[in-house]
């Protein structure tokens, strides 16, 4: 559901000649992998908790679409187990989010071939209300990760967002 953005680029660049399409999951073996396998898509494991699995998967990488998703996280079961006593599981989500981005950039910076890091963002919510939604988690975890993202040498002229206005996939 989250993904569409990401669907949707790898739909194009599968049409374009000379180029190859690498997508990355937690799961290669799983019915969505493999019919992207099917359409021509490498399929490599990795995990956005775990900054040296990016490394590998992204070796060799020209153009990187990253993706994170809270709903994810906010939506496992063991988020509840995982998250302090005194935290809410927003704030929880908020912080493993910011985490994932933040391991992506940053294996991103390390490729010395990368030409591009698009990342999937959203506007940071407390920011642009001077305020008033101090707690729109989903979007700001997003803002946080895209201005880390900027502050790092190795993505300096390499690293561009996408902010849709509300989820992509969302019609109402």
């Amino acid at each position: 559901m989250f993904f569409t953005l990401g669907i949707v680029r790898c739909q194009h660049f599968l049409k374009l000649p000379g180029w190859k399409v690498r997508g990355i999951t937690h799961s290669p073996s799983s019915e969505k992998a493999n019919a992207w396998k099917g359409r021509g898509v490498e399929i490599v494991q990795a995990d956005l908790d775990n900054q040296q699995s990016l490394l590998r998967a992204f070796n060799g990488a020209n153009v990187i679409f990253g993706v994170t998703d809270f709903w994810t996280i906010f939506q496992d079961p063991t988020s509840m187990i995982k998250k302090r006593p005194e935290q809410t599981i927003t704030e929880y989500c908020f912080e493993v989010e910011v985490q994932q981005g933040k391991n992506l950039v940053k294996a991103a910076a390390a490729i010395e071939q990368l030409d591009l890091l698009v990342f999937s963002s959203m506007a940071m919510a407390s920011r642009w209300s001077n305020g008033k939604f101090s707690r729109i988690y989903h979007t700001d975890s997003k803002a946080v990760v895209a201005e880390y993202a900027q502050s790092l040498p190795g993505l300096k002229n390499k690293f561009s967002q996408i902010q849709a206005p509300i989820y992509y996939n969302l019609f109402w």
